[in-house]
């Protein structure tokens, strides 16, 4: 549901109706309370607390939908190039690889989150 142009709002009543799971509705009441409206800053904040897919497939229609896979897509194909050396080294500690591997994933996870607002502008 969009209330301003191209700004969507999410209920908790709505995420509840669709399914979204108790952690989910829990997660996004503590942040919201009853409702958010969607911007690249608080899905940029609240990144790796959502599962974007989810949303995605639940909120999005049509061709927002696509523009947030397309994204997605490439979100996780920059990841991978991101991660690449860091699977790479069979000698590093445990410590050394997740020090590597840990800012592909937050630059994955706002990516997603960035792409799924965006995507929102495009419903009506």
């Amino acid at each position: 549901m969009t209330d301003r142009m191209g700004v969507m709002k999410i209920t908790a009543n709505r995420l509840a109706s669709l399914g979204a799971c108790r952690r989910q509705l829990y997660v996004f009441s503590r942040h919201f309370g009853d409702e958010v409206e969607v911007t690249e800053a608080v899905a940029g904040d609240h990144a790796k607390e959502f599962d974007w897919d989810w949303a995605a497939e639940h909120l999005l229609t049509g061709q927002a939908r696509v523009a947030y896979q397309v994204a997605a897509e490439g979100a996780w194909a920059d990841y991978l190039v991101a991660t690449t050396h860091a699977m790479a080294g069979k000698n590093q500690t445990w410590a050394a690889y997740e020090k590597a591997m840990y800012p592909a994933w937050v630059a994955y996870w706002v990516a997603k989150a960035t792409a799924f607002a965006r995507a929102t502008e495009m419903v009506s």
